[in-house]
């Protein structure tokens, strides 16, 4: 009578959940799908599955690593240091898309063309024709599929279609804005415009140049200077009519003056569209406005004869004029009190 023989058996996953010590001798099987890959433990009593070699498999074989010098092909395996080199008397080149082979006995490389076919592409209404780089006649693809352009929009529609279906293919309209300093930048498609500051740092003035003589730089509303005539300081007026002369580029200073003052302004004269500045430092001043003229203190009109008077004159009083020619012998005279330097407001 015969007996069957069974050993223990179980997949990777039942092995590993389990991991017993199998008896000494005693084997164990590994079940897999792989009708080639049959692998068994034995046992010695001691150790667990995992920690048992397998049975009847042999050591790991070579890595093999190879080069190529000239006609030479050279292989060596992993544990050697040297390559051995067997000489095939074979030549290869490549131009790009071909490969060139020769013997060493030929002087010419035969060329193999490695790329595929290059095909070309015709359409017919709803057919597509197609041929190869080689071939001479086209082939029909019928698609069933008819396409129309408008100008700016594709249309499809298949043949059971009544209507084609249009795409718009152009891009997004740009709409542009500027605020003095900033970009904008919208879509036709977007209510509000997306700004961009493409105002740079201000950078640092610097010396403006050498001037001619006579000229003095004066800062400007722009951060830069603009050459004027040197100031001409006059202590005291010749008369109480001031003239032309005192009255260009000039600062005016009563300084010391014991007796109240009142200054007349001059009939106008060619030069006389300039600035003046008039450093009060004493008794009672007043500058007189001419009775043809129109005068404006810090912004307020003036009545015809005014005077632009200050009562207590005190050290860092200041008045400062302006001239504008308004007619033949009419000027507007704009004053600004409590400016120290000429040309500021």
């Amino acid at each position: 009578m015969s007996i069957p023989i069974q050993f223990r058996k179980g997949t990777a996953k039942e092995w590993a959940d389990s991991d017993p010590v199998l008896f000494e001798a005693e084997l164990g099987l590994l079940l897999t799908d792989d009708p080639d890959t049959q692998l068994m433990k034995m046992g010695n009593g001691i150790h667990k599955w995992s920690e048992l070699p397998w049975a009847l498999r042999g050591p790991r074989g070579y890595d093999f690593q190879f080069q190529w010098v000239g006609t030479r092909l050279q292989v060596k395996h992993s544990d050697d240091e040297v390559f051995t080199g067997v000489d095939l008397g074979m030549y290869f080149s490549w131009n790009g898309t071909k490969l060139g082979v020769k013997r060493g006995t030929d002087e010419d490389y035969t060329f193999t063309d490695l790329r595929g076919a290059n095909f070309e592409y015709v359409w017919e209404g709803t057919t597509l024709k197609i041929k190869t780089s080689d071939e001479e006649t086209y082939q029909e693809v019928g698609l069933g599929v008819q396409f129309r352009w408008d100008g700016y929009r594709l249309g499809i529609k298949r043949d059971s279609d009544a209507e084609f279906a249009y795409t718009d293919l152009r891009g997004a309209n740009f709409e542009y804005a500027w605020d003095g300093t900033r970009l904008g930048v919208k879509t036709s498609d977007n209510a509000e415009y997306s700004y961009v500051d493409l105002k740079g740092e201000k950078g640092e003035t610097g010396d403006p140049g050498n001037l001619p003589k006579g000229k003095m730089w004066v800062g400007n509303d722009s951060g830069g200077a603009t050459a004027q005539d040197i100031l001409t300081h006059v202590t005291k007026p010749e008369t109480a009519t001031l003239t032309e002369k005192e009255v260009c580029n000039t600062i005016i200073s009563n300084y010391g003056q014991t007796v109240d003052s009142v200054l007349t302004l001059p009939t106008p004269g060619p030069l006389m569209a300039t600035i003046i500045q008039i450093s009060i430092i004493g008794t009672s001043f007043a500058i007189k406005i001419g009775v043809d003229d129109v005068g404006i203190l810090d912004g307020v009109a003036l009545p015809a004869g005014s005077q632009i008077h200050i009562a207590t004159p005190v050290i860092g009083d200041f008045i400062t004029l302006w001239t504008i020619q308004t007619g033949e012998n009419a000027w507007k005279w704009i004053a600004v009190s409590g400016v120290n330097s000429w040309g500021k407001a």
